[in-house]
């Protein structure tokens, strides 16, 4: 029995890398892809449309920002921190906290750098004074889900 093609270094070489930014407005994109994962009040809705947060298990529908905060969610861990109380280095749960705490941080930056990147964009390219928290409320569109996906699309394209 042969033993298994491995990649050449070439092909590793030229694989794409993409970034933070560009993998989470993928995803978001993604996420609303389907019209059934699209709620227009609120970030966050189960699927009858009743609010949730994103992190209730129920949370099944989302709006444009809601989609952003799922996506670095899904690819970096929670925005924020569980811990709300205060403790010593000497707590064996410090470590824990600590760690945790960088995590959220991290997904926290990478989720503001995408929201101003897509509202920069937004606001370059279709409306100078608004953003994409502007697709929930504004009665300006018929389908505020499909300008949302193409506004990702037109990023994406641009920054691949």
């Amino acid at each position: 029995m042969s033993a298994p093609a491995r990649k050449s270094n070439q092909s590793i070489l030229t694989q794409k890398v993409f970034s933070p930014k560009y993998r989470v407005i993928q995803n978001a994109r993604d996420i609303l892809a389907d019209t059934e994962n699209w709620v227009r009040i609120g970030a966050f809705a189960d699927k009858d449309g009743n609010q949730t947060g994103l992190d209730d298990p129920r949370a099944a529908r989302f709006s444009a920002i809601g989609a952003v905060e799922k996506a670095v969610t899904d690819l970096y861990g929670p925005i924020y921190s569980s811990y709300k109380h205060q403790l010593y280095p000497d707590d064996p749960e410090y470590c824990r906290e600590v760690e945790e705490t960088n995590r959220a941080y991290k997904a926290r930056v990478v989720f503001h750098a995408v929201t101003d990147d897509l509202d920069k964009f937004t606001r370059c390219n279709f409306w100078p004074h608004r953003n994409i928290i502007d697709l929930n409320i504004s009665e300006d569109f018929p389908d505020p889900r499909l300008c949302f996906i193409e506004i990702c699309n037109l990023w994406l394209s641009r920054n691949s």
